[in-house]
C-alpha cells in the first residue's frame, strides 16, 4: 500500500500470521498478529493491525457494535483476477486502502537476468 505519504508492507503467512511495516515521514513501525479468513475471500485483522489511511475499524465503518472485541478489528476482502487473489481491500464496504500482491520479486528477476 502507498498513499497519503504512508507506505505499508503486509506479509500474510499460510499459518494465518501476519507481519506489517508502516512507514511515514521516515519512521517505520511494525506489527505482528494473526489474521482470519472467512467465506471464500473475506478477512479480518485484529487490533494489532496498523491503521493505514482510509482503513476503518468495524465500528467506525458500520456505526454500531455489540461491545465485542471485533468492533475494533479491521475487515476486508480479497479480489480475484485470473484465478489468483492479488488484491486485498481493507474495509468491508469500499472504498478503502488497497494492498497489491507482489507477484515477481526483484531478487528473482535479477537472478534470472
Amino acid at each position: 500500500f502507498r498513499g497519503q505519504g504512508v507506505s505499508s508492507k503486509l506479509v500474510l503467512k499460510r499459518n494465518h500470521t501476519f507481519y506489517q511495516e508502516v512507514t511515514q515521514d521516515g519512521h517505520t513501525v511494525t506489527a505482528r498478529g494473526t489474521w482470519r479468513l472467512f467465506g471464500e475471500a473475506h478477512v479480518n485483522f485484529p487490533i494489532e493491525f496498523l491503521r493505514v489511511p482510509g482503513a476503518e475499524t468495524s465500528i467506525e465503518e458500520f456505526g454500531k457494535g455489540d461491545g465485542s472485541i471485533e468492533d475494533n478489528e479491521f475487515f476486508g476482502h480479497f479480489e480475484k483476477i485470473l484465478g489468483i487473489y492479488p488484491i486485498l481491500k481493507i474495509n468491508a464496504n469500499p472504498p478503502g486502502p488497497t494492498f497489491h500482491k507482489v507477484l515477481f520479486h526483484r531478487a528473482a528477476a535479477v537472478a534470472l537476468s
